[in-house]
């Protein structure tokens, strides 16, 4: 009976034991948890095991800060410079850095179109002008490629894509003509003198290309620079020329208030037509005027047309040793590319020429 009694007591004093002690892990943990629950709502952020107690050093704070992602500066992009649609070149770098150019085929060719029942005249009209254009295109990249016979195979290349890319200037319309065809009917027929322009990039790699400057097989390449970039009163401005081959060329001088002057040719040196591979300056020999910086100041242009057949004719009074021009501003480009196109073979039926436009700007001051 004792004993029986003994054992009920060690099991219940056991009991008691192990229900105090699981109050107390309890209680113990309820604690911990609200500590570790103050700490972040302060902003304390639990440290591992073996940082605890230590407070962050620089090179923690450092790490922390690389571990974000980086932010890009801001890129740089320089203003644009130069002439509208073109580029400056000045000085004797003028050679090497270009001017602003833009080359081109003039080419006359012709397109037809007939009525049929679903269009009337002038769609048809519309029709033969668009294939007249098209021509001109497809006619323009098989010659510049027969001239041109560029031997470096990716110049080659970019010589094809920038005629597939060209765009198309109806000059003149030479004739525009009706003739019945007796199987097609009523049919109109457009006879045009266009310009192709080809794709400015492709060309600009191609005038880029090592010894393209000067290579008399590549598309047509007219150089123009002066002796300086700036100038100053009283300074004497020299102008040079050179092509890669053979060509014909109006040199005009544009001043601060829009006149424009034609230095070559002059009445004292009437030449028009400049041999390929030499440098010709200006003025020199029998010119007889001197380009001497005078009031008003400021910004002045160099502008050359150039073509390997005459060019077109503009008007023009004498004026000193030179010639100023008469004809308005806008129109001068305009008439000389109407050039004089001559089959360079007998029998050959395309006749076209190669174009080229450069300038460079100057600036003058006191």
């Amino acid at each position: 009976m004792k004993r029986s009694l003994f054992i009920i007591g060690t099991l219940i004093t056991g009991i008691l034991f192990i229900f105090f002690l699981s109050v107390s892990v309890a209680a113990e943990a309820d604690e911990k948890t609200n500590i570790e629950t103050t700490k972040e709502k302060k902003g304390i952020v639990p440290q591992p095991a073996d940082q605890k107690g230590k407070e962050p050093t620089e090179s923690s704070e450092a790490s922390e800060q690389n571990s974000s992602p980086p932010v890009s500066p801001p890129i740089y992009q320089p203003p644009l410079r130069g002439a509208p649609g073109g580029r400056v070149g000045g000085g004797t770098r003028g050679i090497e850095d270009g001017v602003y150019a833009s080359q081109s085929t003039i080419i006359e060719t012709d397109g037809m179109a007939c009525m049929g029942y679903d269009k009337s005249r002038k769609q048809t009209e519309q029709e033969a002008l668009a294939n007249a254009k098209k021509r001109a295109a497809e006619h323009a990249a098989t010659y510049i490629k027969t001239e041109s016979r560029v031997k470096d195979f990716e110049l080659e290349k970019d010589l094809v894509e920038a005629y597939s890319n060209a765009t198309v200037k109806v000059i003149q319309e030479m004739s525009r003509a009706w003739y019945r065809d007796t199987s097609l009917g009523e049919c109109c027929q457009v006879k045009i003198k266009a310009e192709v322009i080809p794709d400015n990039e492709s060309m600009e790699r191609i005038s880029k290309g090592k010894g393209q400057s000067e290579d008399p097989s590549a598309p047509l390449n007219v150089q123009l620079w002066t002796d300086k970039k700036d100038y100053k009163k009283g300074d004497k401005i020299k102008i040079y020329i050179r092509g890669n081959k053979p060509f014909y060329a109006r040199i005009l001088h544009k001043g601060v208030n829009g006149d424009l002057l034609q230095l070559l040719p002059n009445p004292y040196r009437p030449d028009h037509y400049f041999n390929g591979g030499v440098i010709y300056e200006i003025p020199s020999g029998p010119d007889r005027f001197e380009m001497e910086v005078t009031p008003p100041f400021g910004q002045e242009n160099i502008i050359v047309y150039s073509s390997t057949a005459p060019l077109g004719e503009i008007n023009f009074a004498p004026a000193g040793g030179v010639y100023k021009i008469t004809t308005a501003a806008e129109k001068v480009g305009e008439r000389s590319r109407t050039v004089s196109l001559k089959e360079k073979n007998p029998g050959q039926q395309t006749k076209a020429a190669e174009f080229s436009e450069g300038q460079i700007v100057f600036s003058t001051n006191r």
